[in-house]
């Protein structure tokens, strides 16, 4: 169970069980170095309150403004990355075995992994967004960049034109005429790359810092390699209470990189060092590089994003850090540039591991037409590095870093050839000026939101920002308002084209710490909207918690069916019950699919032979309803069983949705069909077409329970429908179809058997 802490409840924890109290880490490294903003030094030994973006952190018992903070770094730790591992779009690196391939309707696809770096947790699975993987390594490997490429562990390389995931690994096609389809478990991988970045993706994690007016994003490194990205303030303190031993209480941070779908909870103890950068400083060696040219002296060294050339710490002189490039001469580097950028600056210098040895000449160029913007002049082991100060970039695409051989003229005493020409470029930042529309400004501080545009005029009196979730243990939008003494509501709006894909608007919601909430509903085309439970969402909706009437969410659902195939404007409205200001926390407002699970043609399965072409074996009513259940079904009327209506003659409409095939369906009602030997699977479109109560499918072989609807089990008034497939194995002579649950009738649209 995870909880935020308060006083109260530690006091009463502390006193009862103290002995069996897991302490909270004071981050007790020893020795620890801070740097500053300004580039002044500090050791220390005790650094507390970093990690918890709700505290004001110390340094060896001073405060410690976190505005001011460059770096730190625990001097006696490791920070060498191990594998497998997962690489992420904005330089991440997540030490971790892949599970499993996750496609969802309601959530971006993701890998499913288990991370293997100390987190003092044995459990904590994360979600990985596919969008954001840049390559699956078995251990750490070079910059592969460019083309997309699967090298097996049996030495294997294959160049792919089409790649498909599957639950427990991938699936390609090789490039050539006689092109062969692979399937490769993801056990087997040893480098899987997917392929160039996307600047923009790149760009995310400064973005939503921006947006929500977090003033850096925090970089950190653990002990054994992993490398997180995240806005310096969405950290939470929360306290673990491990499983079946509840008098031990461990404490972590609560953090979420943008490319996991679930929060990570860090241990501080094995944070190695973390970095802070404003969100208009973007590292160097997170963009992509478009070119790389290497000249071969005594040993080819490959480069390396983030370490030197042998793996370990970026450091020259007094300098060091986690963030940067490592290279031996020769080696030049084409990076891209995001829009916007303004300078580059870094520090470039002989790593510390060639002691007096090693002597190199470095430049920066700029263009496709290479423009020298800067040279070191001989650069040599033991010295400090040199600093290029900021450099104008502006306008620029491509920026070129060049590590050449020192030969020419070299100092003396200088070592021969190439030797020890190990050349760390630290802390290379490219500052920009980043341009966001509302639109996007608003997505990235309330992702729930994403897609809505606030009113010109409501957009002073609204400020988004995330906020930690104990209960949902997540990160959920908090908006919080000013209404005025005139009690004005608040609009968003957004355009759609509605179809089977988005006819289904569920929102989540509830007020926080304030005596002023909502009631939450829904315009389309300036009409209102009724909800499936009649009432708007109201935000002031409690429950007993802990013995303490607390704010739970409310939950609403609209359903847009009668608009299928219309564009439309919808406006979602905040009204306050009172003048003045009020805070909600938005869990959900998403327009998700009204058929869950369909194929990604978005259309339902047609099937090889529709229910509507074949004549019932059997038509069963069940004598164990009563007579009012009979009634209220138009079980004792005629029954028929025509395409596209209910079986009183009405139209066929699944929540709402008007379907022209397939037949409806009553709780009470069965229907047997005999089946053909060739026939393999039963389809259809399923959910609550008639009625308040939660109905479920149900399939009988030969009069024996065979199938019953899963994800969901049972069908209401606020679960969209969902695309059924039910398997026929061989030998089977009948199939029964039924419904289970309350008092309502189901639908089954676009319902038949699919062949062999």
């Amino acid at each position: 169970m995870i909880m935020r802490t308060h006083l109260c409840s530690l006091l009463l924890l502390l006193t009862a069980f103290a002995p069996a109290w897991t302490a909270e880490p004071a981050a007790s490294w020893q020795p620890v170095l801070i740097e500053l903003r300004d580039g002044a030094q500090q050791r220390g030994s005790q650094l507390k309150g970093l990690f918890d973006g709700a505290l004001a952190p110390q340094f060896d018992g001073q405060p410690l403004d976190r505005t001011t903070l460059r770096r730190m770094r625990n001097l006696s730790a490791s920070m060498r990355p191990s594998g497998p591992a997962i690489e992420l779009a904005n330089g991440d690196f997540l030490p971790c075995e892949v599970l499993q391939y996750l496609a969802a309707d309601d959530q971006p696809a993701a890998l499913r992994v288990l991370p293997t770096f100390s987190q003092g947790l044995t459990d904590s699975v994360l979600l990985v967004r596919l969008d954001w993987i840049r390559r699956i390594v078995d251990q750490p490997r070079p910059p592969s960049e460019g083309s997309s490429h699967l090298l097996l562990k049996d030495g294997r390389k294959l160049a792919y034109r089409s790649f498909h995931w599957m639950a427990t690994g991938v699936r390609v096609l090789t490039e050539g005429a006689g092109g062969e389809v692979i399937e490769v478990p993801f056990s087997q991988i040893a480098e899987l790359e997917l392929g160039d970045l996307r600047i923009e993706t790149v760009l995310h994690d400064s973005r939503r810092a921006l947006a929500v007016g977090d003033p850096a994003v925090a970089r950190l490194t653990t002990t054994d390699g992993a490398r997180l990205t995240f806005p310096s303030q969405q950290m939470e303190r929360v306290a673990i209470e491990p499983p079946g031993r509840r008098v031990e209480i461990y404490f972590r941070s609560a953090i979420q990189p943008s490319w996991s779908l679930n929060p990570l909870y860090l241990d501080p103890e094995v944070v190695a060092a973390c970095s802070f950068h404003a969100p208009t400083e973007i590292p160097l060696s997170v963009l992509p590089a478009s070119d790389v040219r290497q000249r071969l002296g005594l040993r080819a060294w490959d480069w390396q994003r983030d370490r030197n050339v042998t793996g370990g710490l970026l450091a020259s002189g007094r300098a060091s850090s986690e963030l940067g490039l490592g290279m031996h001469s020769h080696t030049e580097v084409d990076f891209l540039l995001p829009p916007g950028a303004r300078s580059l600056q870094c520090r470039v210098g002989i790593d510390r591991i060639a002691e007096a040895a090693g002597c190199a000449e470095c430049e920066v160029l700029s263009g496709s037409e290479p423009r020298s913007l800067w040279k070191s002049g001989f650069l040599q082991g033991g010295q400090q590095p040199a600093e290029t100060g900021p450099l104008p970039v502006e306008g620029e695409t491509l920026v070129t870093l060049r590590t050449g051989f020192g030969h020419d003229n070299r100092p003396e005493g200088a070592a021969p050839l190439d030797l020890g020409d190990h050349v760390d470029w630290i802390d290379p930042i490219v500052v920009v000026q980043l341009e966001m529309t509302p639109a996007e400004r608003l997505a990235l501080a309330a992702p729930e939101l994403a897609g809505w545009l606030l009113a010109p005029e409501d957009a002073d009196r609204v400020q988004a920002r995330q906020t930690w979730d104990a209960k949902s243990e997540r990160w959920l939008t908090r908006l919080q308002i000013d209404h005025g003494d005139d009690s004005l509501p608040v609009r968003f709006t957004r355009r759609l084209q509605v179809g089977l894909a988005n006819a289904f608007f569920r929102v989540q919601a509830r007020r926080l710490d304030s005596p002023n909430w909502h009631m939450i509903r829904l315009d389309v085309d300036g009409q209102r909207q009724t909800t499936t439970m009649n009432g708007d969402l109201e935000t002031d909706a409690v429950a007993m918690v802990h013995r303490k009437m607390t704010a739970v969410m409310d939950e609403r659902v609209w359903l847009l069916s009668e608009y299928a195939g219309k564009e439309v404007e919808a406006t979602l409205i905040f009204e306050p019950k009172k003048p003045g200001p009020a805070t909600v926390i938005i869990a959900e407002a998403a327009f998700v699919p009204l058929v869950a699970h369909l194929p990604p043609s978005e259309k339902p399965i047609t099937p090889d032979v529709p229910l509507t072409s074949l004549k019932p074996q059997a038509m069963k009513i069940s004598e164990d309803l009563p007579r009012h259940f009979l009634h209220y079904l138009g079980l004792d009327r005629p029954i028929a069983l025509k395409a596209g209506q209910m079986t009183d003659g009405s139209p066929l409409k699944i929540r709402g949705f008007a379907f022209d095939t397939g037949i409806g369906l009553p709780n009470g009602l069965e229907l047997t069909y005999e089946l053909d030997p060739k026939w393999r699977r039963f389809v259809a479109i399923g959910g609550l077409a008639y009625g308040w109560n939660e109905i479920g499918y149900e399939i009988l072989l030969d009069g024996e329970p065979h199938w019953r609807s899963t994800d969901p089990t049972h069908f209401g008034r606020n679960t969209p429908c969902t695309q059924l497939i039910a398997p026929i194995p061989p030998g089977h002579k009948t199939m029964t179809v039924r419904l289970y649950g309350g008092k309502s009738s189901g639908g089954l649209a676009h319902a038949g058997f699919m062949r062999e």
